[in-house]
């Protein structure tokens, strides 16, 4: 499963987890979830998050480890084009 997290910062993250409801209940804990894809295999869910981190390289942003503990590569600003992860991931592995 991969996940859009916003952050009470100005950023975005994409994580990937299980699709049980003890992970979602954890991410839940970080920040709303803006959208969740579910995905056939952990491969496609590493390689759409790739390819999110990819589209989003001109807004990443590394976060300093006191401000973000857990997937600090994976973040990028708020003024970012807004994903779809659905749309994303059908024109991936189309």
């Amino acid at each position: 499963m991969v996940n859009l997290l916003p952050w009470w910062r100005p950023w975005r993250q994409v994580t990937v987890t299980k699709a049980n409801p003890r992970a979602l209940t954890e991410l839940g804990r970080r920040g709303a979830i803006i959208d969740t894809i579910e995905m056939p295999t952990r491969f496609h869910a590493v390689a759409l998050t790739h390819t999110v981190m990819v589209r989003q390289q001109a807004w990443r942003v590394y976060p300093a480890a006191d401000q973000l503990a857990t997937g600090r590569t994976q973040v990028w600003m708020t003024d970012a084009p807004p994903l779809n992860l659905a749309a994303l991931a059908a024109s991936v592995f189309s």
